[in-house]
């Protein structure tokens, strides 16, 4: 698919890991020495394109990099994920740039061996955000875009998203539904004409929504507000408190 856009190659690494998360790290960390020892230096970037991403605007190759050219010095470009509790999965997930973003062609020359650890827990987007935050060599685009089934249409008719995630989207169905309303204007309007017969209650973005009562709430697609980031930390914080009493009240095992 992607020689018919550029000229394009597969490069296979041998990844001698059996956690997804590990192999993960593994896979982007040597995927940037390849790039660092292939490619010219020039203040470029490469983007780690997921699976579950898809671009919505006709040169937007051209538009992250003018974005990007306009933060000089920066080694990562991406949308920003703020600290949250999710209390489906009950998981912490500290702030961090999602790993789906922009990456100066020579990161594997800047970032010091530790943030590439891959034995460390964390996952490589949340690690490395460590030394972003150290350093703050990093720039947070608003072209990036949380988005699932029933966003789709009003998420791809705004010009300023110009990448799309389907993060906990079934994928295929996601991208597949994306392609169908970017291309078609009957799908469109049959899209419109379904969400608006749609009860709000059964738009259900993905599985890590709550309800409480008649208010819903999730964690990746709630709008970015004041009160939703107050909010958020707060459940992080009491969580945080509530879990370290747990462990304190628990014995040890010898």
């Amino acid at each position: 698919m992607f020689s018919s856009i550029a000229p394009s190659m597969q490069i296979v690494f041998d990844v001698p890991f059996d956690s997804y998360r590990e192999a993960l790290k593994d896979t982007f960390w040597k995927t940037m020495d390849y790039i660092n020892a292939n490619y010219e230096k020039d203040g470029g970037f490469a983007f780690w394109f997921e699976h579950d991403m898809l671009p919505t605007a006709p040169k937007w190759v051209d538009l992250l990099e003018d974005e990007w050219r306009r933060h000089p010095g920066v080694f990562v470009m991406g949308v920003f994920f703020p600290k949250k509790y999710f209390t489906k999965t009950k998981k912490f997930v500290p702030e961090h740039i999602n790993g789906g973003a922009c990456y100066l062609k020579y990161i594997s020359e800047l970032v010091p061996m530790k943030y590439r650890d891959v034995s460390d827990r964390g996952a490589f987007d949340v690690i490395l955000f460590k030394y972003a935050k150290l350093t703050k060599l990093y720039h947070i685009s608003k072209a990036f875009k949380f988005s699932h089934m029933y966003s789709l249409l009003s998420n791809i008719e705004n010009s300023k998203n110009i990448i799309l995630h389907g993060y906990r989207q079934d994928k295929n169905s996601f991208i597949d539904k994306a392609i169908d309303l970017m291309e078609s204007p009957e799908s469109r309007m049959g899209e419109k004409i379904f969400l608006s017969c749609m009860q709000k209650k059964n738009k259900i973005c993905c599985d890590l929504m709550t309800k409480t009562g008649l208010l819903t709430n999730c964690p990746v697609h709630e709008k970015n507000t004041v009160f939703a980031n107050c909010k958020n930390n707060i459940l992080w914080y009491l969580m945080r408190a509530y879990y370290f009493l747990l462990r304190k009240k628990t014995p040890s095992v010898v």
